[in-house]
């Protein structure tokens, strides 16, 4: 939604007519736009208006306290995503990394690293893997021994 500057004064920290937020400033990707309409996947809350914003692929916001009331009193910070967990995409305000699939037998994961969850895929004819629950280290099959099949 666009403001109508006939109608409203966007950037003077009240929220009036259509703006979504006023933060009483002009700056892009701070949460609310020169012309006081929520930035894609940011939270805004107040006049004038705080945001927490989204993170980048591989990290999650820590910290965006929203008091009882719905305001924001602390917009955190991005930190990366940890152990057997990823986030692949910027997207709506995210407050934790998703949980890494396990691969079963005769799978590995193909990929992996905090931006990208990678999948599981069966390994070829010929080729296994047997450490059941693979998160993330085992990356690729091993050749069958002389003799053995897959």
């Amino acid at each position: 939604a666009g403001v109508d500057p006939t109608t409203t004064a966007c950037s003077d920290g009240e929220i009036s007519g259509d703006e979504e937020c006023d933060d009483e400033g002009t700056t892009p990707l701070d949460g609310c736009s020169a012309n006081c309409s929520v930035e894609a996947g940011a939270f805004c809350t107040g006049a004038p208006s705080t945001c927490c914003l989204p993170c980048p692929a591989g990290k999650y916001r820590s910290g965006c306290d929203v008091d009882g009331d719905g305001l924001i009193q602390a917009t955190g910070e991005c930190v990366d995503c940890e152990g057997t967990t990823f986030k692949e995409e910027v997207a709506s305000f995210d407050t934790e990394c998703a949980a890494l699939e396990t691969c079963p037998l005769g799978n590995y994961r193909a990929g992996y690293n905090r931006s990208y969850g990678g999948g599981c895929i069966a390994c070829e004819a010929g080729t296994y893997q047997n450490a059941s629950g693979v998160a993330r280290s085992v990356t690729a099959c091993s050749a069958c021994p002389y003799g053995a099949t897959s």
